[in-house]
């Protein structure tokens, strides 16, 4: 049986293409780059490939690292559409591995033919997936993203890189069990066997996370190692973080930065009925979906309320700006650690200005204990917000809010 070709595209957009196609022989169509991926995965071996992914949650890129990852030189070749206001996508295509791009609106001969010469010139190998292990990741880590045609991670599919650290770094991938996108954060291995605290943190997520879940939270998947790798496996939402929207923003309105810290809030207080202090929440860690849902998410510094095993004493975790006062007084971890930076996210978003003006850690951890981000709220902040900011970023936690749920109580009544 003759190979059919395969149209990846939306089905408003397909129909063209299927018609045009269907003159060189057999046509199946994907509406959704990761469902193509998918089904080649599970065996599909098309003649070539038209890819028009304008749109999708996969980007045309995205797809063609994915394959190349997949199948290696036993990839076939892939003819790719792109709009005439995104011509400067046409040598990144190229250079993940399209055979040829061609601008939009096609026509049906140029098309045609373009496919059948880059069938000709096309000399496949055999499928050769490429494995992510230590060595990819050490040989990938001065690079933005997966440019050489993305990885297999197990049953995970990498496309490209979303975020780094100095340590770790979150990339997206494609489940192949089910097709559905994930946000995973790895752990350089070299890291991981020079400190296995880092490394015993990373597994401890899925334990101390499991069962967790909540529409405000980001849910995790799986954790371990794997191919001397340790990961978390979550899913992954499209938008932009916190910082992101005020760095693009500046100050936010009233009314949209209270309802960000309710669902912030809300979030948190599902962790912490499950006896877990997050320990890092900040604009960075806080998504946004185009939709305007909110989710909180990188819980790599969290833990369980009761657990003092991977803390050493006098070890201060957490982001300078963020981390609660009476902590760095000597105090421990508790959840009052939480309200205070979501008291600080929330003065950052409705001021667009740092709680404490960046600087030397020492400095920094002057200016919190002296009650510097309470002071400057109740410079800065106006209207109902200015006592309830202020009293989350009280120095002492005495005299802040019993818990993060009496907090949510009363930033849901300045909606009513």
């Amino acid at each position: 049986m003759t190979a059919p070709y395969l149209v990846v595209a939306a089905p408003v957009r397909a129909e063209p293409l299927e018609e045009a196609v269907a003159e060189l022989g057999e046509v199946m169509t994907s509406p959704e780059p990761g469902a193509a991926l998918l089904a080649l995965h599970q065996g599909l071996r098309p003649r070539a490939i038209v890819l028009d992914a304008t749109g999708a949650a996969l980007s045309p890129v995205e797809f063609l690292r994915g394959l190349r990852g997949l199948l290696g030189a036993g990839a076939p070749p892939v003819v790719a559409l792109v709009e005439p206001e995104a011509q400067d996508q046409l040598a990144p295509l190229l250079s993940a591995g399209a055979a040829d791009s061609l601008l939009l609106p096609f026509r049906r001969l140029d098309l045609l033919a373009r496919i059948q010469a880059r069938e000709r010139c096309h000399e496949p190998g055999e499928p050769a997936p490429r494995q992510l292990d230590g060595s990819v990741f050490r040989d990938a880590s001065n690079r933005s993203s997966v440019e050489d045609g993305g990885v297999c991670f197990g049953d995970l599919l990498v496309v490209g890189e979303l975020s780094r650290g100095g340590i770790t770094r979150v990339l997206k991938a494609l489940r192949l069990s089910d097709g559905s996108l994930a946000a995973v954060k790895v752990l350089d291995p070299a890291v991981a066997k020079q400190d296995q605290d880092w490394s015993r943190r990373f597994e401890r997520e899925q334990s101390t996370l499991a069962g967790v879940e909540h529409e405000n939270l980001v849910r995790i998947r799986a954790a371990g190692t794997r191919e001397e790798v340790p990961f978390v496996d979550m899913d992954f939402f499209a938008g932009e973080t916190l910082d992101q929207k005020i760095d693009r923003e500046g100050k936010l309105p009233p009314e949209r930065a209270l309802g960000i810290a309710i669902q912030v809030a809300r979030g948190l207080k599902a962790l912490h009925a499950k006896g877990v202090i997050h320990r890092d929440v900040k604009p960075e860690n806080i998504l946004i979906e185009p939709n305007g849902h909110v989710r909180v998410s990188d819980y790599g510094l969290s833990k369980p309320h009761d657990d003092a095993g991977l803390t050493q004493e006098g070890e201060i975790l957490g982001t300078v700006a963020f981390i609660d006062p009476d902590l760095l007084a000597g105090g421990a971890s508790d959840f009052a650690g939480d309200m205070y930076a979501l008291g600080v996210t929330l003065f950052e978003m409705l001021t667009g200005k740092d709680a404490i003006e960046p600087g030397p850690p020492t400095s920094m951890f002057r200016e919190a204990l002296q009650g510097t981000a309470q002071t400057r709220a109740m410079q800065h902040i106006e209207g109902k917000l200015k006592p309830v900011v202020s009293r989350m970023l009280a120095v002492d936690p005495r005299d802040r809010y019993a818990d993060i749920d009496a907090a949510l109580t009363e930033l849901e009544r300045l909606v009513r």
